[in-house]
């Protein structure tokens, strides 16, 4: 375990490193306009949207060659009242790929989608500091699809995985102005994951197969993830 901690450390500094300079970036550029228009007991606005914004800040401010994980959820909304209230997360994504070889073709197909839906208490910590935290139901859902055409025989192998789970979180957020803020947070995932791995065979059905398996399992999620907030 020390072994695998000392193997992750570089990056996870990097990351600490990249969200205090970016904070603090955005603190000394906000500071003189607007600190005469708020106070520290400003409450936060009803409704909130925002964007995964990670990708776009590592490439902007890459210390080396390693990316910097973004998470899978690419939207959040927020409908709050008296700083707390119902929150989704929402992402998807999706490729295809196609190999040629001396016996025909294979194409690879993938996608994914994943959604938080949750609850979530925000309270005021010092000044322009907020915190977050709350618990969300994950639902998540991926299916690969890898077709293999040849003379003989088209050839699917098929995997589909559905995980559901309990998501608590702790945030940590920092506003920019009265309508804009940055929000990253960490929690841990404790839930199921369901598995369908078929093969389907065109020309011989008979040796068509399909497994069922189920995971329980839990993970623990650092704050990689970097949020603009829109507040309204």
């Amino acid at each position: 375990m020390p072994s695998l901690f000392l193997r992750y450390l570089p990056d996870i500094m990097k990351t600490l490193a990249l969200k205090l300079s970016f904070l603090l970036t955005a603190l000394v550029l906000s500071y003189g306009s607007i600190h005469a228009q708020e106070k520290s007991k400003e409450r936060v606005s009803e409704q909130q949207i925002g964007i995964n914004i990670t990708d776009f800040v590592d490439s902007f401010a890459a210390f080396n060659d390693n990316t910097i994980e973004s998470g899978p959820y690419h939207f959040i909304y927020k409908r709050l009242k008296n700083g707390r209230g119902l929150r989704v997360l929402t992402g998807f994504a999706g490729s295809q790929s196609e190999d040629f070889f001396a016996e025909g073709t294979r194409t690879i197909l993938q996608f994914n989608i994943n959604t938080k839906i949750g609850y979530e208490w925000n309270r005021n910590i010092i000044g322009k500091w907020d915190v977050q935290y709350g618990v969300d139901l994950i639902n998540n859902y991926l299916e690969s699809t890898v077709t293999t055409n040849t003379s003989l025989e088209t050839v699917r192998n098929i995997d589909q995985r559905y995980r559901v789970a309990l998501n608590p979180f702790l945030g940590l957020s920092f506003r920019i102005n009265p309508k804009l803020q940055l929000m990253t947070m960490a929690g841990i995932d404790l839930g199921a994951t369901f598995r369908v791995d078929a093969n389907e065979f065109d020309q011989f059905p008979e040796f068509n197969t399909k497994d069922f398996f189920t995971a329980f399992e839990g993970s623990t999620q650092l704050p990689t993830a970097l949020y603009l907030i829109f507040n309204w």
